[in-house]
């Protein structure tokens, strides 16, 4: 089986690192992978890539480009990671690949244009059936993660503990609820440091309303992470603020770091997260009840190891790149098996 994996995003976000782990997850069954990517994408890896120009949405340039490379590489499938790289598909109109459009948000113009969708969250896939896309037409199939190392056992050490969050600064994304949570717990006594990584448009606004609830003293923007391991070991708890999240990778990595999570009920952490059992969750949009549970996440230590333990174990069981790995691979050998039956009838 050879398939042509597709990513033209040029920014650093969680479509790239799925992508990327498209391509590990199905290099490690067996799979041959031929990576695409746009010539200005912030990839850094060993492995070679076919790139494109990607001039923007009527790039004529590229979608030739793509298709020299399909023509090429014989593909017998695609898998295609975001709104450009199936826009340019649709232009193709190959019909001896089928693609396959990966569902990484709530947008559906293009994937209305795949033959196929893999869906990150069944909350996802049943909005996709919402908006006209067929049931057989879909397949589950989550993020995932590479898992080389057991679960860190965790206790709060540090006299003033450490709340950490990262993220692009976007108003989905929550940054100001999680600054006034944490003004409420500054207000309740209680003893804590906050980091937020990232950057983005609303950084200036953000850093405002941390001086305006006069935080300054307790909150620090740190810029883009680089180091994702070193990051979660400087915190003591890692807080998902989003007021919408299609999956949340970055619960994920916090999992396997072994630092406590509290998060909104937002889409896809709802689905992660088991409530009490491997996490907190917390109303969207609520600081007060975002406020509460960080409290209760500080205070509880024998809970809060245990819902590290069980963080853990989803991870393994659930969101490890070799069981993700086969059920993506189950999937296409499933696509093929059902083009050919019906090629044959």
């Amino acid at each position: 089986m050879k398939i042509l994996n597709i990513m033209l995003s040029r920014d650093l976000g969680g479509i790239q690192q799925a992508f990327m782990d498209y391509s590990d997850a199905l290099k490690s069954c067996g799979i041959e992978v031929i990576n695409v990517i746009s010539y200005r994408a912030k990839i850094t890896s060993d492995s070679s890539f076919y790139k494109v120009v990607n001039l923007g949405v009527f790039d004529f340039i590229s979608v030739m480009q793509l298709k020299k490379i399909i023509a090429k590489e014989s593909p017998d499938l695609i898998i295609a990671h975001g709104n450009r790289a199936m826009n340019f598909l649709s232009k193709i109109h190959n019909k001896n690949a089928p693609t396959i459009g990966v569902s990484h948000n709530y947008k559906v113009k293009w994937l209305k244009t795949c033959d196929y969708v893999f869906a990150i969250t069944e909350n996802l896939s049943d909005y996709l059936i919402t908006q006209g896309i067929k049931k057989d037409r879909i397949k589950l199939v989550s993020n995932m993660i590479h898992l080389d190392s057991k679960p860190v056992s965790r206790a709060l050490e540090r006299e003033v503990p450490i709340i950490g969050t990262m993220g692009r600064y976007v108003k989905k994304k929550g940054f100001d609820i999680f600054l006034t949570a944490l003004s409420l717990l500054k207000a309740r006594g209680i003893k804590f440091k906050a980091v937020i990584g990232g950057g983005g448009e609303e950084e200036k606004s953000l850093k405002g309303l941390s001086d305006k609830l006069a935080l300054s003293k307790h909150a620090s923007f740190i810029g883009w992470v680089e180091n994702k391991e070193q990051f979660f070991d400087s915190i003591d708890i890692f807080c998902l603020p989003s007021t919408h999240e299609p999956f949340g990778i970055i619960l994920l990595e916090a999992m396997k770091y072994g630092v406590p999570i509290v998060s909104t009920a937002s889409e896809g952490p709802s689905e992660i997260i088991n409530d009490e059992y491997s996490g907190l969750l917390c109303s969207v949009f609520s600081a007060s009840d975002m406020a509460d549970k960080l409290e209760q996440m500080l205070k509880e230590d024998g809970k809060r190891n245990k819902m590290v333990g069980n963080a853990y174990l989803s991870l393994v069981q659930n969101y490890d790149i070799k069981v993700v790995g086969k059920i993506l691979k189950h999937h296409l050998e499933q696509i093929l098996h059902d083009i050919s039956s019906n090629k044959a009838r």
